[in-house]
């Protein structure tokens, strides 16, 4: 394949994986205004934010990834684009919280089709030492498309709260937070018609003769476990970054929707997206070195850092002191990214790349929005109420990356020694 189609399949896949994330971001935004109008508590709100979407989202995962790995991808990830994309449209017509966990899993549906193929396609489209920054720059839709929607929405959210419901021909009138989905899904049609440009690379050659997955993990369990536990529980971080982080923001420090939306949001399109690049070079770089572990060795350093910054941020009641090391964990959560693949790609023969894949998403997306959430919510009821969500978050996350650094260190010990008897 051409480095120029490469390159715009890779632009492609980020757009995508842009209004992917958006579809999961503008929920946190919406706390407030959602609660209040469907009458639901933190709880079921996490139910929305993390259940719903990652129920269909996991177990649609592995068939998915059977498919990517045998047939053409790029139609996949265009029929799945479609899917979410009007999933999220039906999200801003939902009047009772059932409609919208059932819109929820919808969007899980349309989605669970975009990772697994795109860490396959950029696999075949970049060599190895490319595929750390490939994978970054991939993931940057995360830090990008996360931020617009949480600056966008804020102001859109907040300007829709101010001038009372919005009427729109044949759908009727719509609240603030209602008026985001439909925003969001109508601008989301821009992407399957990009990727219906993109060239599909060749698969390589080994990539006919497929190993069983299943004896592959069997023999290969004692690294694959402890990484994908590992990278999972770093994940529970990941996602209350966007999803429960905006709400902490608002009870403790005050903040407006836009207010919210600038901080968090800029704080991922800046930090952020410099932290996934920097991460996949420093991965590429011992790559390069002879390091084919480079991606785990960054990871682990991620969430060695990101551990005391994410906590002292969610504790600190000085509101500038608080932003400031919001900028920062996020830098250092950011640098895992786009590595969570790579390090999949890494660890995992071509032919299994699409399960494989789907497989660690399935862990990761059980654990870091599917329990995630939820354990944040019962944890700050368990102390006291919502006004307490920012030491559950400092008390949930500190426990996840603490755990997630003893795994991701004993798989890379174990990689390391495998090595050396090679």
């Amino acid at each position: 394949m051409s480095p120029a189609r490469a390159w715009f399949l890779l632009a492609a896949l980020m757009l995508a994986y842009m209004f992917a994330f958006v579809d999961r971001v503008m929920l946190g935004l919406l706390v407030g205004p959602i609660s209040r109008d469907l009458g639901i508590s933190d709880t079921e709100f996490s139910l929305l934010a993390g259940f719903a979407f990652a129920l269909l989202y996991t177990l649609l995962g592995l068939p998915i990834g059977i498919i990517i790995d045998r047939q053409r991808r790029l139609p996949v990830v265009v029929v799945g684009s479609l899917v979410w994309t009007l999933a999220t449209a039906a999200c801003g017509l939902a009047a009772s919280f059932g409609q919208l966990f059932i819109g929820r899993m919808a969007v899980g549906i349309g989605e669970a089709t975009l990772s697994p193929a795109s860490a396959s396609l950029l696999a075949d489209a970049f060599a190895p030492s490319r595929r750390g920054l490939a994978m970054s720059l991939y993931a940057c839709g995360i830090t990008i498309g996360g931020g617009l929607a949480l600056v966008g929405g804020g102001f859109l959210v907040e300007a829709a709260e101010a001038a009372g419901p919005t009427v729109l021909p044949i759908i009727g009138a719509l609240a603030g937070w209602q008026l985001a989905f439909i925003v969001t899904a109508a601008a989301g049609l821009i992407v399957p018609i990009l990727l219906a440009f993109a060239h599909e690379p060749d698969r390589p050659q080994s990539a006919s003769v497929s190993p069983p997955a299943l004896p592959w993990l069997a023999k290969n369990w004692r690294t694959i476990v402890p990484v994908f536990a590992g990278y999972s529980l770093m994940v529970i971080v990941s996602y209350a970054l966007v999803l429960w982080v905006p709400a902490a923001l608002s009870r403790i420090h005050g903040l407006a929707p836009s207010d919210i939306g600038l901080v968090v949001g800029l704080s991922l399109i800046g930090p952020g997206t410099l932290g996934m690049i920097c991460g996949g070079l420093l991965s590429d770089k011992l790559v390069r070195a002879g390091r084919s572990d480079g991606p785990i060795i960054v990871s682990l350093a991620s969430m060695v850092l990101q551990l005391p910054l994410f906590a002292s941020a969610m504790l600190v009641t000085h509101t500038p002191s608080a932003i400031a090391l919001l900028a920062a964990a996020t830098f250092a959560i950011s640098m895992i990214g786009g590595l969570q693949i790579a390090t999949v790609q890494a660890l995992t023969p071509p032919p299994l790349h699409g399960r494989i894949t789907a497989l660690y998403l399935l862990v990761a997306n059980v654990v870091g929005l599917g329990i995630g959430p939820t354990l944040i919510a019962a944890t700050s009821d368990t102390l006291g109420g919502p006004q307490q969500i920012g030491r559950a978050l400092a008390l949930v996350g500190s426990g996840s990356l603490l755990a997630a650094v003893t795994l991701t260190a004993s798989a890379l010990r174990r990689n390391h020694h495998s090595r050396a008897a090679h």
